[in-house]
């Protein structure tokens, strides 16, 4: 990953370009946005330029050819390293030698040169999960690396990093890419049609990350379709019906189709379906059902229906938003948010999903009186 290939935040790049070319591209970073804005493709990016042999210099970038560049594109580049969470938080073990725990990366590459490029790089992937022992442990190499080592940390908030470590960081904040941009790059870097690329760009809230994986999901569109299906089972369900309504989902992140009407008892529960579970799935299938909440809350309160991601069915999700209040729409958007985030904390997707449809059927049981009122009023109007 180039900075050439990055769809957006031009404006990031282009002060870490004016860095590199000036030598400055050591000491320690934090990059923060929301999940799927494209932090990880950016550290990649910044990463490959600092250690490539022969940068492109006009605008700055990697080379793309020299020993350091192709072996990062075989993810095979030693020197770069991206310190992920060991669960659900990053500990200290994975910095620094602990007996009964496997080698620190720090501590045995801290003090020795790069070979193979210009830089020695670490990522640390969810720097807002450190342990506050690990932090700790980092303030000085932070705060006073190697003049060969670069630190690049990525969190979705820096309301979540301790104080310490934000101090010592030079902070880069990525933005929402406009939709117009990132439908423009989605034609022309996911081959897909110019309405199907706006939709898509919509639907993600301009988070380039989202927006690519949506794109190279094989048919999206019908996905959405399904994901709106199994929303419209929600508001009538009596409460015995989440386990059913849980399986729906569990049956989509394994694969299948994410219908409530289509999910029979203990469907996805156990077996092949059940393991096949996957977090990155389960993740998708929770962000594309977001989307469409945000959509009928928006739609609730007849904001019209140009910025719906699910415009090709307006006329479905208009029904359905004008079925009950508002209030309820953006209590299932914070549920889903919530669930969204229990995933990223690695919490076992079965109970993530389970617990997210039972809130999200709990939440339309409680407000069945408020709806009925809410579809009188409209017709009376």
């Amino acid at each position: 990953m180039r900075f050439a290939d990055i769809i957006g935040h031009q404006q990031v790049i282009a002060a870490l370009r004016r860095l590199l070319a000036h030598g400055e591209d050591t000491g320690t970073f934090l990059i923060v946005g929301e999940d799927g804005i494209g932090k990880g493709a950016l550290a990649e990016a910044f990463a490959m330029a600092a250690a490539c042999l022969n940068p492109l210099r006009d605008p700055f970038d990697a080379c793309g050819q020299c020993g350091s560049c192709t072996r990062v594109q075989k993810n095979a580049q030693p020197e770069i390293v991206t310190i992920s969470p060991a669960g659900e938080l990053t500990q200290i073990w994975q910095f620094w030698d602990r007996e009964g725990k496997p080698p620190g990366v720090l501590q045995h590459a801290l003090g020795f040169a790069p070979t193979i490029g210009r830089r020695r790089v670490f990522i640390i992937e969810r720097a807002d999960t450190l342990t506050e022992a690990a932090a700790n442990s980092l303030l000085k190499v932070l705060e006073e690396p190697p003049p060969y080592v670069l630190f690049v940390l990525l969190a979705p908030h820096a309301s979540r990093m301790l104080p310490t470590i934000i101090s010592r960081a030079r902070m880069l904040r990525l933005s929402p890419v406009p939709v117009q941009e990132l439908a423009e790059r989605l034609q022309a870097v996911a081959q897909v049609p110019a309405d199907q690329a706006r939709a898509i760009a919509i639907s993600s809230g301009g988070r380039p990350g989202l927006a690519l994986s949506l794109a190279r999901t094989e048919g999206i569109t019908t996905e959405m379709d399904r994901i709106l299906d199994w929303a419209e089972a929600i508001p009538t369900a009596p409460a015995l019906a989440a386990p059913k309504i849980a399986d729906a989902l569990k049956g989509f992140a394994a694969g299948g189709r994410p219908s409530a009407a289509d999910a029979g008892p203990g469907a996805a529960e156990d077996g092949a379906a059940g393991d096949r579970l996957g977090r990155g799935r389960a993740a998708a299938v929770v962000d594309l059902a977001t989307i469409l909440y945000r959509d009928l809350l928006v739609a609730s309160l007849n904001r019209g229906t140009e910025a719906l991601a699910f415009h090709h069915r307006s006329d479905r999700v208009l029904a359905l938003a004008h079925s009950a209040p508002p209030r309820l729409w953006a209590s299932c958007v914070e549920a889903l948010l919530k669930a969204r985030r229990r995933l990223d904390q690695n919490v076992s997707v079965r109970i993530v999903l389970e617990a997210l449809a039972a809130e999200l059927v709990a939440i339309c049981a409680a407000c069945k009186p408020e709806r009925g009122i809410h579809r009188t009023e409209g017709r009376m109007a």
